[in-house]
């Protein structure tokens, strides 16, 4: 009849599937309803769609900046750091701007969120190889603390934008259980 699956994989719901197996449950209308449901959401979900520009982020601007000077001050690293240090450097730093991006660009806030969870790590990431820059004499102490500054002003950003998407989280599942 309507059993589709083996008892024993739905052993857990076996008393929910027999009561709608053994009641006269019209299927085709409960999918025609729940289809209608699903379209339904999509149409309002892209009524009050916004295309984000992630380039118009304070942070994410800030975050470009600092991977462009990372990039101009990694040129003067001795060349046996470049598979090491420098690539990391240049890498962790693009990570931060990427991060913020890529999750700017996201339909869901919490995708945004974990983007912007990972561009806080990659700002840590990037102050550890500052240090080690300048524990082994590639920078000097004034351009080491002047990343770092810049380095902890992002990071205060992030914790900001973070801070202000779990608001907006907490709002939007507060009008979808209203909706």
């Amino acid at each position: 009849m309507y059993l589709l699956y083996s008892p024993l994989t739905l052993s857990p719901f076996k008393d929910f599937f027999t009561k709608i197996l053994l009641s006269k449950f019209d299927f085709s209308l409960f999918f025609r309803i729940m289809w209608k449901i699903k379209f339904e959401r999509m149409n309002f979900m892209s009524e009050s769609l916004v295309i984000k520009d992630f380039k118009t982020l304070k942070v994410w601007q800030k975050a470009n900046s600092l991977e462009q000077e990372i990039g101009e001050l990694v040129k003067e690293f001795p060349s046996y750091e470049q598979y090491r240090l420098t690539d990391q450097l240049i890498r962790a730093s693009r990570s931060i701007g990427a991060n913020i991006a890529e999750g700017n660009t996201q339909l869901f806030i919490k995708r945004e969120l974990f983007h912007a969870n990972a561009a806080l790590g990659s700002a840590g990431e990037v102050r550890n190889h500052l240090l080690t820059a300048y524990q082994n004499d590639y920078i000097n102490r004034e351009q080491y603390d002047a990343l770092d500054k810049k380095l902890i002003e992002i990071i205060k950003m992030l914790f900001g934008y973070i801070k202000g998407l779990k608001s907006n989280l907490d709002n939007e599942s507060d009008a979808a259980a209203n909706w």
